[in-house]
């Protein structure tokens, strides 16, 4: 064995096995009488028992001591003989639990009745193991980074022992996890390797190991234990510690004093350490206390920031602790639902406001907003008085609540770092070298606190986690917000308030003067504001009135005006900058964040500012339907039209007041716009442009509904005349087929009848021939049938040709000439089966019929009057085409004539097709591109001359100059159709496939009309 524990003495074993075998042999001699007669004590019941006893006893004893000390011994074996052994043990547990049970909220102003319990918000910390050098010292970190994360049980209950060097920012939550480690320990302690925590806060023990460098953990440890834990069997501690037992959990040791002492008190760990090998340390700091004070760690790991998930676990848990406390047991279900809604509203309330999202990922900061939000007022009214909260608690607050000295007071402080923010602001600088700081701050400390250095004030406030030094050499504020916040508190404070008046015209300051105006008058700073007439001064304005109640209703009424001028069709450049700048603020503060950290508008582009992009730039205004409220969103936002809208407002943002923010902004990914769920079709961006839609699936254009729309455009055309002369041409030349089949197996039947004659004994008698001969009526039966039908399906057609005069040629003489098949009926009747006669009466009906339905035919075509002259939309466009030279591939099949008509003009490759693909944008590019290219089909000029006719139709109509109407989209329908068999006959399969998908357009741009809910949204997004 190693690891400095004792090694296993098989005297141990050698003394349980004799003492076992000893009460073993007294309880067999009871039962059997094994022992010599002149043993008369053997025989002795009572003795005997008590020696059986006596040994059994012992034997366990030296086992549990045994085990006790044996290093290989589980864990939970362990934990279950102290739990056999030791009282003391389970009330030292008892006291772990419950001196961790809550969560630490010393120094926070704004709290609640109640401190929820740990183990009810408690939210998994993410650790990942990091260069003591490279961990953030800033409360609000740039970024999370991208190392792989653990939890802290990746590192801990192992078998190799480790000291683990926790480093984390302030308020990122170490002393939370130590406490979870400890109440995990002793409610799982029979699952783990080490079941004894020790927990100790170094600021409170380092007075006694600088005194006493050599002091052992021991003392320390006992020191720490209440009495009401009782006392401790005899070496408790000792064993414990041997064996390898504990968890050892130092807390805080950048509090435990000034760096000497830091230093002190780190090599005193160390030498814990290595006198206790068996045992896990886990010690925490800031990363500000932890250099020059290094501890020998096997491992060292940071604390990162909070994700969106956990910020929203984190809430979830918290409001629902909130709600149940109180409440009975049996509105526990009721009061998590309600803390559900409380977070999700809180979540609401950070999203919209800029650059809280960044502080969430502090849990520290994010219990103090989750107070605020709960005990104070809301948060929109309140960023002011959150930044207060935040300063007030990490600058003074909470060291003082947790007994830790403070060179200077609270009041001191805030004036000096405010005093500081406000020189920065004034220098326009986000962060300055330790050497120019120090000549900066001390003589500001000579006048306030004389005897205070600039470096020992430098260290406190690094330490405070609010003026971190990324880089070890340049100070800089933990977000750019908290010198905004602070520099605005010491203007207040210090009477200075003159000065923002002079500079509402610089942007540099808007955040400031914001923050400002959230606790003191606005009236001045907008009244300055407005009379500055800039861009920049004006903007912020509009700001302030809208976000601020307090502002004059004369001050309103001046910013009114001045929208309602930029607005009008005529305003000058200065007065439309102004009002875009508006609108486009209110976009953004109508944005949220995403899990991501990106923000997305929750509402799409308002009809007003797409207005005003469409006559700035000459766009086509949504598909030409007439214009919605203001407000309402702008619909029918077409791809080229989202490009350039997006080129348009970043060059507003670029050249506008909110320059230099980094604003650009772009389309959302698909998660993003989940953030905000739209109940509109909007553009994303998921590696290519595409349209989400909420709740349903695409809009797109299928083969039915084109068919469908071309089955009601062909009505009264010369091309439905042309399609049905066509199909009846067909139909007539399947019926002559049928009658020559029928014919054919007529001829054959009476032949058999001949040959059969004199096999016939009897009317009913079955024979070879006459069973040949029932199947043969049988097959005729079937053919009258079908020829029924197709002479029924050709009246069907022949009624549908609007011009039915010129077809009486063709059909006017029609006849269908029977008689042939009616002799080998009547000749093969007498010798035919019984079921064969039963059908005989049946052809004979279908035979009547179909005379019936020729002679209507005839008495259609010859008596047809002229068709009324008159020309269809379809008709005028295909007016350069001779129908005569037009063949149309209709099928004689059954079916609706005009719907299989409306089939032939498919090109083949498209007959089969389910879906048609559109991209409107797409296809008014090509269009544009047309005239180049109608001389492609190698065919005569007619081709030429229709094109030109469609295109006049359809140019206006997708350039959305003019609404389409059912008459502009027949027009186009069929004949891009037409177009593109003769585009498919020359080869040129691109003209093809534009032609196609333009007619498929027109059935797109006719529901997207009648359906506003189908047309493209546009939400933005930036980074």
């Amino acid at each position: 064995m190693t690891d400095g524990r004792r090694p296993t003495d098989s005297r141990w074993s050698v003394t349980v096995g004799v003492l076992a075998g000893a009460a073993l042999g007294t309880v067999t001699n009871i039962f059997t009488n094994t022992f010599p007669a002149d043993w008369k004590w053997a025989g002795n019941v009572k003795l005997m028992g008590a020696i059986f006893a006596g040994c059994l006893l012992l034997s366990i004893t030296v086992a549990v001591r045994h085990l006790r000390r044996d290093p290989d011994t589980p864990g939970g074996a362990r934990a279950l003989l102290d739990r056999l052994t030791s009282r003391y043990a389970r009330d030292y547990r008892r006291w772990v639990r419950e001196s961790r049970r809550n969560l630490d909220a010393k120094g926070l102003n704004i709290i609640g009745p109640f401190i929820p319990e740990l183990d009810t918000s408690f939210v998994r910390l993410a650790l990942t193991s990091s260069a003591p050098g490279q961990v953030g010292s800033g409360m609000v970190p740039a970024t999370r980074g991208n190392g792989r994360d653990h939890t802290i049980w990746h590192f801990l209950n192992r078998r190799r022992r480790v000291v683990l060097a926790v480093l984390g920012a302030p308020g990122s939550g170490k002393t939370t996890l130590l406490s979870h480690v400890a109440r995990r320990t002793v409610e799982a302690n029979r699952t783990m390797t080490r079941p004894i925590p020790v927990w100790l806060q170094l600021r409170d023990q380092a007075k006694a190991i600088v005194a006493d460098p050599q002091v052992p953990l021991l003392s320390l440890i006992r020191g720490s234990i209440p009495d009401s834990v009782g006392p401790e069997p005899a070496r408790w501690w000792e064993k414990r510690l041997r064996g390898g037992r504990c968890v050892i959990l130092l807390d805080g040791l950048d509090e435990a004093g000034e760096a000497e002492t830091r230093r002190d008190v780190a090599q005193w760990i160390n030498r814990q350490v290595a006198a206790h090998p068996g045992n896990d340390f886990v010690i925490t700091s800031r990363p500000s206390g932890y250099r020059n004070a290094f501890v020998d760690a096997t491992e060292t790991v940071q604390v990162l920031p909070f994700g969106r998930p956990q910020v929203r676990a984190f809430l979830e848990k918290w409001y629902t602790a909130a709600e149940r406390h109180g409440a009975d047991h049996g509105e526990y279900a009721a009061a998590a639902e309600r803390g559900k809604e409380a977070a999700a509203h809180l979540l609401r309330q950070i999203d919209e406001i800029p650059g809280l999202t960044d502080l969430t990922a502090n849990p520290l900061l994010l219990t103090m907003i989750a107070n605020v939000h709960r005990y104070g007022k809301q948060l929109p009214e309140n960023r002011a008085m959150l930044y207060r909260e935040v300063c007030e608690t990490m600058l003074g607050r909470r060291d003082e609540a947790r007994g830790q000295i403070v060179a200077l007071a609270l009041r001191q402080r805030l004036m000096l770092l405010g005093r500081l923010a406000f020189a920065w602001m004034r220098q326009g600088i986000r962060g300055q070298d330790r050497r120019t700081l120090i000549r900066t701050v001390q003589p500001w400390l000579d006048e306030s606190a004389p005897g205070i250095t600039a470096e020992r004030f430098l260290a406190d406030m690094e330490a405070t986690g609010l003026l971190p030094v990324p880089d070890l050499e340049n100070f800089t504020f933990t977000h750019q917000t908290f010198q905004e916040y602070l520099a605005a508190a010491y203007i207040a404070e210090s009477g200075l308030h003159h000065l923002l008046t002079d500079v509402v015209d610089d942007p540099w300051w808007r955040e400031t003067i914001l923050l400002y105006a959230a606790g003191e008058d606005p009236n001045p700073i907008v009244a300055s504001a407005v009379r500055s007439g800039t861009l920049v001064a004006r903007s912020l304005a509009f700001e302030l009135a809208e976000s601020d109640d307090r502002v004059d209703r004369g001050l309103r009424d001046d910013l009114d005006r001045l929208l309602h001028r930029g607005l009008r069709p005529d305003a000058d450049a200065a007065d439309r900058a102004l009002a875009l700048d508006v609108l486009i603020g209110r976009m953004l503060r109508a944005m949220v964040a995403t899990p991501d950290g990106t923000r997305v508008s929750r509402w799409p582009i308002t009809t007003e500012l797409y207005q005003l992009f469409c006559s700035e730039t000459g766009t086509p205004f949504i598909e030409g339907t007439e214009p919605a409220g203001p407000d309402d969103p702008a619909r029918g936002v077409w791809r080229p039209d989202a490009e350039a809208f997006l080129a348009w407002i970043n060059a507003l943002v670029a050249a506008g007041p909110r320059s230099g923010k980094g604003i650009v902004f772009r389309l959302p990914t698909g998660a993003e716009v989940a953030t905000v769920r739209p109940a509109q079709p909007v553009w994303v961006v998921e590696g290519r442009w595409r349209v989400r839609y909420p709740g349903r699936k695409p809009a797109a254009v299928t083969a039915d509904a084109l068919l469908d729309a071309l089955s009601a455009d062909l009505g009264g055309s010369g091309l439905l005349d042309k399609g049905l002369e066509d199909l009846a041409a067909r139909q007539t030349d399947m019926v002559h087929r049928s009658v020559t089949e029928m014919n054919h197996v007529a001829a054959q039947m009476a032949e058999l009848v001949r040959e059969s004659t004199r096999h016939i004994l009897a009317p009913d008698a079955d024979n070879a021939a006459g069973n040949r001969t029932g199947g043969m009526v049988d097959d005729l039966r079937n053919r009258a049938e079908r020829l029924h039908a197709e002479i029924d399906r050709l009246e069907t057609v022949l009624l549908g040709i609007s011009d039915r005069r010129r077809a009486a040629a063709r059909w006017g003489d029609l006849v269908i000439d029977l008689d042939r098949v009616r002799r080998a009926l009547a000749s093969a009747e007498p010798g035919s089966t019984p079921r064969a006669m039963g059908m005989f009466p049946i052809i004979h009906a279908e035979f009547e019929e179909i005379d019936t339905a020729v002679g209507w035919i005839r008495s259609i075509a010859r008596s047809a009057p002229a068709a009324a002259e008159r020309q269809s939309p379809i008709d005028h466009v295909l007016g350069p085409i001779a129908y005569r030279d037009l063949a149309l591939p209709v099928s004689a099949v059954p079916g609706e004539p005009i719907r299989i008509v409306a089939e032939a003009l498919l090109p083949d490759r498209q007959r089969t097709a389910n879906r048609f693909p559109v991209d409107l944008g797409g296809l008014v590019a090509r269009l544009g591109a047309m005239p180049d290219r109608l001389g492609s089909p190698s065919g005569p000029s007619f081709f030429e001359a229709a094109l030109d006719r469609l295109l006049r139709v359809a140019d206006p109509i997708m350039a959305r100059e003019r609404l389409i109407t059912p008459a502009t989209a027949a027009a186009i329908r069929a004949p891009a159709l037409v177009l593109a068999r003769f585009a498919q006959k020359a080869g040129d399969n691109r003209l093809t496939a534009t032609l196609i998908e333009l007619a498929a357009a027109t059935c797109l741009l006719e529901e997207r009309r009648g359906h506003p809910e189908l047309l493209e949204t546009l939400i933005l997004a930036h980074d």
